[in-house]
């Protein structure tokens, strides 16, 4: 009888051991519900999220196309995430790549172009921006007064380190409807810029000349009017719809500087709506805080992709 009684305590107590080790064997790397990109050692990359893990593979589902496609963790050269995790008191969240990540509200950032996609952007449903992709480090730009053109330049975007970009742009202004070939040239502009982050949680800093034609000002005797400024843009994602976007422009031969705030909607992949407002301050009529004194101007944007 004790041998029977220390044979079954024997075997139950094998069969915990047993189940605690194939418990505590796999633990799951991935996240489910995150978009990842895997480079295998063969350098193929696949993108998709993760329906299924187990010890030695993982499933990939890409949702645009629907395709399963099961990676062996042997394969696996390396695996990032394309989802922002973002961890609080309501648990994990995870946000899909911003698409509109390109205009904060004025100002641009630096990461790269999406190819064959055309990008128009408005400002007070006035000014049109339009971005076409060369490549995704080269892109032509060009921006209207309503219907009638009015400049024409060159953008660059160069991924620097894992998550910095460096870009540039330089650009011209002209007047078609000029009445005197004075008229045509209006001007011109350069800027360089430095974005750090991702495209949900990211900064700028830039810095540029803007040329403005001489004749245009009666108090000055130069050809070409130039305005140093310098600019810096933050970018975050507060929630699955939204994203806050702030801006700050300085000039200092004028010593004065605006700053703009907004709310991007951006749950769309195709289009966004911005929506917020701008305040100019100088050392003379207004302070650095908002009071009375601050002018208010209200801001409307919105962009979309094709």
């Amino acid at each position: 009888m004790y041998k029977k009684i220390t044979l079954i305590v024997s075997l139950i107590f094998c069969f915990i051991i047993c189940k605690a080790q194939n418990d505590s064997t796999f633990k799951p790397m991935y996240l489910k519900d995150v978009n990842y990109v895997v480079t295998t050692k063969i350098d193929i990359k696949y993108i998709g999220f993760i329906e299924e893990e187990t010890e030695y593979s993982i499933t990939l589902t890409n949702r645009n196309t629907n395709v399963k496609t099961q990676i062996f963790k042997s394969e696996i050269k390396t695996i990032k995430s394309l989802s922002t995790i973002k961890r609080g008191s309501k648990g994990v969240e995870f946000y899909e790549p911003n698409d509109h990540c390109d205009y904060y509200m004025l100002a641009s950032s630096s990461f790269l172009y999406e190819p064959q996609t055309v990008t128009t952007t408005y400002h007070w449903g006035a000014i049109e921006n339009f971005n076409i992709p060369i490549n995704e480090n080269v892109a032509i730009t060009a921006n209207a007064l309503f219907i009638c053109p009015y400049s024409l330049g060159i953008k660059c975007a160069f991924k620097v380190s894992e998550n910095g970009y460096l870009g540039g742009n330089i650009f011209g202004m002209g007047n078609i409807l000029g009445q005197k070939p004075s008229d045509y040239f209006l001007g011109y502009g350069a800027k360089i810029n430095f974005t750090q982050g991702t495209t949900n949680n990211n900064f700028t800093l830039a810095g540029g000349i803007l040329g403005l034609n001489g004749t245009f000002f009666t108090n000055t005797t130069q050809d070409y009017l130039n305005l140093y400024y310098a600019n810096f843009d933050y970018c975050s994602r507060i929630s699955s719809m939204l994203t806050i976007n702030g801006e700050v422009w300085y000039f200092p031969e004028s010593q004065t500087a605006f700053g703009g705030l907004g709310l991007k909607l951006v749950n769309d992949k195709e289009s966004s709506w911005t929506f917020g407002c701008y305040t100019i301050l100088n050392n003379f009529n207004n302070s650095f805080k908002l009071n009375l004194k601050t002018i208010l101007i209200p801001y409307i944007g919105y962009s979309q992709s094709f």
